[in-house]
Order: structure tokens, then C-alpha cells, then sequence
């Protein structure tokens, strides 16, 4: 078995993910240290040169995929492609598709699995995770075979390190079975700031009310130069899109400021925001679990709270 290492990446629209060139970045890395190879799979029309930049040497592009495909397309891609190739290790976003897709290809293939990665060291065959809400660290022992592993965003840092032009080509046609059709595409709007860039989250769980609460947050994310952000509770409910979820399901997020309306704070939520700079909490329960962790907590109704606050920060605090 070989030294190499293979990234499964994603695309933020027609280019890879800030997400896929970090772990293609800090697959170069290990892959130097240990004399391996690094390999991209994709899918196919993204920006290759920017892989090759940040240290691809081979870019596979799955072929009939131009947006970002069903779960079920990379899997089969990933199983065609690993069965035969067998790198070290193959790395995929911790990400909730990213996630899917490891863990079907590792079941499938009957390899060893760690998720949720925050520092990989081949040298020792381990790996380190959080856990108890990122207060103690968790090592775990990766096989001397052929392993499958997702990293946590911002594990590696992107580095452009070699110039574009130089990566070998290739492209796989997987089989899908058909299970997964997708119908239409809705793209975000392209002037949202996306949940990992925003300095400032304005975020809404069961205890904002509905609809009319997470209204009420995007204001206060205006006028804060901020975005919304929920709880899985209220993402559930349909009250806002799965995109904006935060939490070990959703995800991770390192604003310097984070509002948490109406969310109790369960630990697969705690999880998404320990990279926070400051938790400001609002909720009617002061025993919530959030409320013990924030930097600052209020005990009232987000729909009795909120307006007042809008209403201070409307005036520019003079009223």
C-alpha cells in the first residue's frame, strides 16, 4: 500500500470550496512528510488550477457533475476510484455531505473511519478529536491500512505552494443507481454573507417563535453587519434553510460575535460554536445549558427582547 492521500472535495458553486483547498492543502503537507501523493476527486468543470496551486498533483473530475452532485453520485465515484487505488488515507470534509459520503464509502469498502478531525499525524498513525464540548481532546489510533477520515474546517490553513499546469488529469463516470434525482438547484444569494465569514451571527433557535422571530434576527444582523444563523430545533420546523444551521450536524462557526436567541444549547450546538469569540445569550430559562457558557446572558422573551434592542440600536442607543 502506498503513502498516498486522496481529498474528496465539494464546490461553493462552479469552484471548490475554501473548506476543499484547505484539506487539499494539508493533504500536501502529510503527503511531503511521508512521500506519498495527493490526489482531488471532484466534480468535473471546477477550477482545477486552484487545486494544483494548493498541491494536487492528480485531479479526477466526476464526469456529468458540473454542480455540486447527490451524495450517492460520490460515493460510487469513491468506491470505484479507492477500491482499485487504495491510498493511505483519503480525506473528506466534515461537512454534512461530506460526512454521508465517508461513512457509506468506508462501510462499503470495509475501512476504518474517524470523523470530525482536528489534527492528523501519520508519523504516530493517529488522529485528534473534541469532545465534552471542546474542553478535552481525544486521540485516536488510525490503522496501518487504509483509512477514511473527515477534518473539521479550518484544521489545515490554505497555502498556494507550486504554480497551476503541472497536475495530471483524469475523470471517472460513476454509476449512480438512480435512487437521488435532482430536480432543481437554489444558489444563495450571492451577496449573503456565508455562515464561516460573518463577524457577527444573529442566531435563532425554538424559543425566537417562528418566522416572525427570525425576522427580527435579520434585522438585528443588518444593523450589526452581521447574518442569521439557527439551531437544528428551528431549521426542523422549516423556519429557515438547513444552509444556515450551526451545530455538530450543521455547522462550525468562529464569529467574534455570536447572539444565541431562544436556543437552550444542546451539546451538538455548543460543538458548532466553541471558535466563538463572545456568546451574548437571550433566553426565558437562565438554567439553560447556554446561559452557563455565555460571556453574557439575558433572561427574558426573544419577542419581547428583541424589539427593544432593535429599537435601541435604531436610535444609535439614545433612546
Amino acid at each position: 500500500m502506498s503513502n498516498d492521500i486522496w481529498v474528496v472535495g465539494e464546490l461553493r458553486g462552479s469552484e471548490p470550496s475554501p473548506w476543499t483547498l484547505e484539506l487539499v492543502s494539508g493533504a500536501s503537507a502529510l503527503a511531503a512528510e511521508n512521500g506519498g501523493h495527493v490526489t482531488v476527486l471532484i466534480p468535473e468543470g471546477s477550477d482545477a488550477g486552484a487545486l494544483e496551486r494548493h498541491g494536487a498533483e492528480t485531479v479526477v473530475s466526476i464526469a456529468g457533475a458540473a454542480e455540486q452532485p447527490p451524495v450517492e453520485v460520490t460515493v460510487a465515484a469513491a468506491r470505484e476510484l479507492l477500491a482499485t487505488e487504495r491510498p493511505r488515507l483519503t480525506l473528506f470534509p466534515d461537512s454534512l455531505c461530506g460526512r454521508d459520503a465517508a461513512s457509506q464509502v468506508a462501510a462499503a469498502l470495509e475501512l476504518s473511519f474517524v470523523s470530525a478531525c482536528e489534527r492528523i499525524t501519520l508519523s504516530e498513525n493517529s488522529a485528534i478529536r473534541s469532545c465534552f464540548r471542546g474542553q478535552l481532546s481525544a486521540t485516536l489510533d488510525l490503522p496501518a491500512g487504509a483509512a477514511i477520515a473527515t477534518v473539521c474546517e479550518h484544521t489545515f490553513q490554505a497555502r498556494e505552494t507550486r504554480e497551476a499546469g503541472h497536475a495530471e488529469r483524469r475523470s471517472v463516470e460513476p454509476q449512480s443507481d438512480g435512487r437521488v434525482v435532482v430536480t432543481d438547484t437554489v444558489a444563495p444569494d450571492p451577496e449573503a454573507l456565508g455562515l464561516q465569514e460573518a463577524d457577527v451571527l444573529a442566531s435563532g433557535g425554538l424559543g425566537v417563535g417562528g418566522p416572525a422571530g427570525f425576522e427580527l434576527l435579520e434585522r438585528l444582523a443588518r444593523l450589526v453587519g452581521g447574518t442569521t444563523s439557527a439551531s437544528r430545533a428551528a431549521v426542523d420546523q422549516g423556519w429557515v434553510p438547513r444552509s444556515k444551521q450551526v451545530g455538530q450536524t450543521g455547522v462550525s462557526v468562529t464569529p467574534r460575535v455570536y447572539f444565541a436567541c431562544g436556543i437552550s444549547g444542546a451539546l451538538q450546538h455548543m460543538v458548532g460554536i466553541r471558535g466563538a469569540g463572545k456568546v451574548v445569550a437571550l433566553n426565558t430559562d437562565q438554567a439553560a445549558p447556554i446561559m452557563q457558557e455565555a460571556d453574557l446572558a439575558a433572561v427574558g422573551d426573544a419577542a419581547e427582547v428583541l424589539p427593544l434592542l432593535l429599537n435601541e440600536l435604531d436610535n444609535g442607543g439614545t433612546s
